[in-house]
């Protein structure tokens, strides 16, 4: 497995120590886009127990991380938007908090599926890795903040939608 032919290509960028002060955009995308949070409806998320539950995980990072102060997210029928912003005190990186809310999302949902009869996930509930931008001023948080509170208003043409509207292009992460 260690051959060059079986190793993945990384989507961070090289050198870069991503424990750094500053924000940074992320999606975290569900294995094979599974809509497993809820649907969008009328242009509004409507999110189900799962993605209720993915909201509280959200919510509580901060506690988890000190040096974290959460803004925007979204949950989406297969994927979650946010913003992060580190402050720089801490040996916390950004995967590692990344890693921590995908972790908490398996354990929560697995027992969602358990308890509750959510429906259940074909092998893994995450994509492997996922995408991440470093933010670089103002202006860019705000365009961000704007394509966050506005997803699923334009879910219709969404990458991410397996049902969008023909002529949208479909993006991969490469995760």
């Amino acid at each position: 497995m260690d051959s060059p032919s079986h190793r993945r290509r990384s989507l961070r960028l090289r050198n870069y120590d991503y424990s750094q002060s500053g924000a940074y955009f992320i999606t975290v995308c569900t294995h094979n886009r599974a809509a497993l949070f809820g649907q969008v409806v009328e242009s509004q998320m409507r999110t189900n127990a799962a993605g209720d539950m993915l909201w509280k995980l959200w919510s509580g990072l901060d506690g988890r991380f000190p040096a974290l102060d959460l803004d925007t997210f979204i949950v989406m029928p297969n994927h979650v938007h946010g913003v992060l912003v580190l402050d720089g005190q801490s040996p916390a990186t950004l995967g590692r908090i990344v890693g921590a809310y995908k972790s908490l999302a398996v354990q929560g949902y697995a027992a969602g599926v358990r308890e509750s009869g959510w429906p259940k996930y074909q092998k893994h509930l995450w994509q492997r890795n996922y995408y991440e931008h470093v933010i670089r001023d103002e202006a860019e948080l705000t365009s961000i903040r704007e394509y966050i509170v506005h997803n699923a208003a334009k879910w219709d043409r969404d990458p991410e939608n397996e049902r969008r509207l023909p002529g949208s292009p479909r993006q991969d992460d490469g995760s």
